[in-house]
């Protein structure tokens, strides 16, 4: 049986792994810091036909970041909704999806911050 203790334990866990995907995902696909090895990766995408245009994708595109960040999270943390009592396959499945959800919304967040700094001009606030 399924304790409370435990399903919050996991909720918790699954909440800041998918803050953490968020963060990584966002900062390797649209960070200036990532931008000279996310446009050498571009480069070479392009010699490799239909494995290099997955790959570019995968190094430009928050949301595709994710699904392998979120895998490897809740591999690595053993992050488990269900602490593995259901078949193991559909615990890691049901896992990395809910992260990958709240990973989602978190990018959606963050990518809107960033947007609004990029439209103030990086200006502070009361100097208007």
């Amino acid at each position: 049986m399924l304790h409370l203790s435990d399903l919050l334990y996991a909720l918790l866990a699954i909440l800041v792994l998918s803050l953490a995907t968020a963060s990584v995902s966002m900062t390797l696909t649209k960070a200036k810091i990532f931008k000279a090895p996310r446009d050498w990766i571009k480069e070479r995408g392009k010699r490799l036909g239909k494995v290099g245009q997955y790959i570019s994708e995968l190094a430009t595109c928050p949301y595709c970041m994710s699904h392998w960040w979120a895998a490897a999270g809740v591999i690595y943390c053993k992050t488990l909704i269900f602490g593995g009592r259901l078949w193991i396959v559909v615990d890691l499945a049901i896992s990395t999806f809910a992260v990958i959800t709240l990973s989602s919304f978190a990018c959606g967040l963050i990518f809107k911050a960033f947007a609004q700094m990029e439209s103030n001009g990086g200006e502070e606030e009361g100097n208007e």
